[in-house]
């Protein structure tokens, strides 16, 4: 099955369009359409369009379109050869402040070549007005043509002059094309572009074309050994091939100056040494080069030299869009992570406040147990603690809750316990008030009373004992007094 594709090489003064096609690797040159753009009716959507409608060319296949040359620029940019990068726009120096386009509206592509400049690497850097580039793209979408490639117009000669002149490129030769307003010349081998030269060409009025001839040639002269010398820094050898396309160097004046100012071979361009065609030799015009070259090169990019602005277009968009998506990832993760906390802590606020329900039903529980006759509650725990008090000071006096406290009982129990029924001591009151004990006696004589003091003494309970206002009792032999006992404030 034939693979076609189409080339489109349009300017602001012609178009010319190709399709080629390729069966069992046989190249065959199928329609050709050429047309001046010079009149303000000239509209290029009409002419894209009549491609399909009115002269047969293939909607379905694939459009490599030539870059304005009024808007094409190149650069040799030069870069260190130990460099593992070298022929990556990442590994070049800055390279947009080069040339004359907003840095913002431009599409920069390369095409590397091993060609080494005083020890440093030469890459051919090419670049066109992204303004100007989608302009041209959205005249064939309006047409629904499918533009795969656009290249720069030097290229497509290049993959022209390589496909039909196979014998003649083995060696670096050269290629001049002149479309009347631009002048495209290019030092090449069989895989590489080297350097590029896109130039305006010279007026060409009536009265001085002798004149002109001169300046042009001139030009043409100077500008081959000036991109010779930059590139090979020696002498261009006298076998050198220039190859010529475009209609402008079918002129004999023209050609008899170049080769009288030049040593080189000149070769025009023949678009059907190596592609068959059973087209009319009268529709295959030499400026239909550049569309032939565009068209060979859709037909296979990777086996060509050249660039595709609309792959270094389409990468800087993604890129652009990769880090839109990157930074809206990263917000979008924000927002999910402070969601998250925020679902977080409503959850902890949640499980707090079920827990404090909880302990605060458990509080009323132990409440209404503890306290069943409390009707009215305001604070459980003020309650508690009020009715823990007020039951302390109820009950301290004959059941202390502390085990290591002094109770009126076991005070009373020492007391006795330690005071010898002999001594025959009588206690008429007694009165306990915390750690002191106050008490009125009576006893046999002051004999007795001493004794029972000394016994107390010798009892651990008892901090200190003191005997007060000793009397005899009068028409008795008994002794009255008052005694007074410290405890110690806890129970040994």
């Amino acid at each position: 099955m034939a693979k076609r594709t189409i080339g489109i090489d349009l300017s602001s003064s012609h178009f010319y369009a190709v399709q080629v096609s390729r069966t069992a690797g046989r190249l065959h040159l199928e329609k050709t359409f050429s047309s001046p753009l010079r009149r303000s009716t000239d509209s290029p959507d009409q002419l894209l369009s009549s491609l399909t409608t009115e002269h047969g060319f293939d909607r379905r296949a694939p459009v490599a379109l030539a870059a304005d040359s009024a808007d094409l620029f190149f650069r040799n940019i030069l870069s260190d050869s130990s460099d593992k990068k070298s022929g990556k726009l990442d590994s070049l120096p800055p390279v947009k402040d080069h040339f004359p386009l907003d840095p913002n509206d431009t599409i920069i592509d390369l095409w590397p070549h091993p060609q080494e400049i005083k020890h440093r690497t030469a890459t051919l850097v090419t670049a066109t007005g992204r303004k100007s580039a989608r302009t041209r793209l959205n005249a064939l979408k309006r047409t629904h043509l499918r533009c795969e490639l656009m290249d720069a117009p030097v290229f497509a000669l290049h993959t022209a002059v390589v496909t039909n002149h196979p014998q003649d490129t083995a060696a670096p030769f050269l290629m001049l094309y002149s479309d009347g307003l631009h002048l495209i010349l290019a030092l090449a081998d069989r895989k590489d572009v080297y350097t590029v030269r896109n130039l305006p060409c010279l007026s060409t009025a009536a009265d001085d074309a002798a004149d002109t001839l001169e300046k042009f040639t001139a030009l043409i002269t100077r500008e081959i050994e000036l991109s010779w010398r930059s590139i090979m820094a020696k002498t261009m050898p006298t076998d050198t091939v220039l190859f010529l396309a475009g209609s402008l160097f079918q002129d004999p004046d023209l050609l008899s100056h170049l080769q009288d100012s030049l040593t080189s071979h000149l070769i025009p361009l023949n678009l059907t040494s190596q592609l068959t065609s059973t087209l009319a030799t009268a529709t295959i015009s030499p400026d239909l080069g550049i569309a032939q070259g565009l068209a060979l090169r859709a037909l296979s990019p990777r086996d060509s030299v050249g660039v595709n602005f609309i792959k270094a277009d389409n990468q800087k968009e993604i890129k652009s869009a990769g880090l839109k998506k990157q930074f809206l990832i990263l917000v979008a993760l924000l927002t999910l992570l402070g969601a998250i906390s925020v679902i977080s802590l409503f959850v902890r606020r949640s499980r707090l406040e079920h827990e404090y329900l909880g302990l605060k039903n458990e509080i009323r529980t132990v409440f209404r147990q503890t306290l069943p006759a409390e009707t009215t509650i305001v604070d459980e725990m003020a309650q508690m603690d009020t009715a823990l008090h007020s039951l302390r000071r109820e009950y301290a006096n004959l059941a202390p809750l502390s085990d290591n406290a002094w109770d009126p009982l076991t005070v009373l129990h020492t007391l006795f316990t330690h005071t010898p029924s002999q001594l025959k001591v009588s206690i008429n009151s007694i009165s306990i008030s915390g750690s002191l004990i106050n008490l009125s006696a009576q006893c046999d004589s002051f004999t007795v009373l001493e004794q029972w003091r000394s016994h107390l003494q010798k009892v651990p309970a008892f901090a200190s004992v003191e005997i007060n206002n000793p009397q005899k009792i009068p028409d008795s032999h008994l002794v009255a007094f008052n005694a007074q006992l410290t405890l110690y404030t806890e129970k040994p």
